[in-house]
C-alpha cells in the first residue's frame, strides 16, 4: 500500500483509512478502515473502527479504538478507550485517562493519571503515581506510589509499594511494602518486607523470609500515609491469619498463626499460635497464647 504524506482533519469528516506518514485530528474524525501511520495525533474527537498501527500516538483529546491498537510509543493526556487488544513495544505514558476493555501488553508503563484494564494487563516495567484498576496484572518490575486495585491475581518479579494496593492474591519474588497492601487471599513470595505501621492486611502469607518491621523513618508521604491509615481503619497494626516461612520477624502485628523455623516476635504483637522447628524469641511487650516446637521430619532409607 502506498503511503500518503499527511492526513489532517479539522472539521467533521469520515475517512476510509490508509497508510500515512502523519495523521492529525483536531476536529471530529471517523476512520472506517485500517490505519497505518508514523504519527497519529488526536487533539479533537476520533473514532477508529478498524485496526490501527502507529509508531507514535499522542492523545490530548478523545480517541476510541474499536479494533486492535498497535503502537511503538504512546502519550495520553486526554481520554483513550480501547475496545480490543492493545500492544505497545516501548513507552506508554498516561497522564489522562485510559480504559482498556480487552488484553493490554505494554513494555514500559508510566501512570500519573488513571488507567482501567477490564481484562489482563501485562507490563514489563510499571511506574505508578496515579491510579490503576485491573482485572489481573502481570509485571516484571513495579514501583507503586499511587493507588492500585487488582480484582484478581497479581504476578510480579519485584514489587515495591509506597502507595496503597488492594489485590485478591499476590505472587512475586520480592515484595517490599512501605505503603499499604490489603490482600484478600494469599501472598506468595520468596522475600517479603512490610512496614509495621502501614495497617496492611492479608489472609495468608507464604515466603522464605518475612520481615514486618519499621522499614525507614516516617516522614513526608509515609508519615501522612500512616496517619491516613489510622484515620480510616482506626489502627496501623499489620493483621493476618497465617504466616508460613523459614525465617520470620514481626513487630506491631496481630497474627492468628505463625508457622516456621526461626521466629522472632518483636514489640507490640498479639499472636494466637506459633509452630516452630528452630528458635523462638518473644519480646516482653508481646503476647503469644500458644507456642509449639515441632520436630523436623526425617525420612528413613
Amino acid at each position: 500500500m502506498r503511503r500518503n504524506d499527511c492526513l489532517s482533519i479539522s472539521g467533521k469528516e469520515q475517512v476510509l483509512g490508509g497508510s500515512y506518514k502523519e495523521v492529525r485530528l483536531s476536529g471530529y474524525g471517523s476512520i472506517q478502515g485500517a490505519l497505518t501511520a508514523e504519527l497519529l495525533k488526536v487533539s479533537g474527537l476520533g473514532m477508529f473502527d478498524e485496526g490501527v498501527t502507529v509508531s507514535q500516538l499522542e492523545v490530548s483529546g478523545q480517541a476510541t479504538f474499536n479494533h486492535h491498537l498497535e503502537v511503538h510509543e504512546a502519550k495520553v493526556s486526554g481520554l483513550l478507550t480501547a475496545k480490543k487488544n492493545v500492544s505497545c513495544q516501548e513507552k506508554f505514558v498516561v497522564s489522562g485517562k485510559v480504559k482498556g476493555e480487552s488484553r493490554m501488553n505494554i513494555r514500559e508503563l508510566t501512570i500519573s493519571g488513571l488507567l482501567t484494564a477490564l481484562q489482563e494487563l501485562e507490563v514489563g516495567i510499571l511506574k505508578l503515581s496515579g491510579k490503576l484498576s485491573a482485572n489481573s496484572l502481570k509485571v516484571e518490575n513495579a514501583e507503586i506510589s499511587g493507588m492500585v486495585t487488582i480484582t484478581g491475581e497479581l504476578c510480579a518479579h519485584v514489587l515495591e509499594i509506597r502507595g496503597m494496593m488492594t489485590a485478591d492474591s499476590v505472587e512475586s519474588e520480592v515484595l517490599k511494602v512501605k505503603g499499604r497492601i490489603d490482600c484478600k487471599d494469599m501472598i506468595n513470595s520468596e522475600k517479603v518486607e512490610i512496614s509495621s505501621t502501614s495497617g496492611s492486611s492479608f489472609n495468608e502469607l507464604g515466603a522464605s523470609d518475612v520481615k514486618i518491621c519499621e522499614l525507614e523513618p516516617k516522614h513526608g508521604l509515609l508519615s501522612r500515609l500512616s496517619t491516613l491509615c489510622h484515620l480510616f481503619s482506626g489502627t496501623t497494626v499489620v493483621k493476618g491469619n497465617l504466616i508460613e516461612a523459614d525465617s520470620v520477624y514481626v513487630e506491631n502485628a496481630r497474627i492468628k498463626k505463625i508457622r516456621g523455623q526461626d521466629i522472632v516476635i518483636g514489640p507490640h504483637c498479639e499472636i494466637e499460635a506459633i509452630e516452630y522447628s528452630g528458635t523462638l524469641v518473644v519480646d516482653s511487650t508481646s503476647t503469644v497464647k500458644q507456642a509449639t516446637m515441632q520436630e523436623e521430619k526425617r525420612c528413613l532409607i
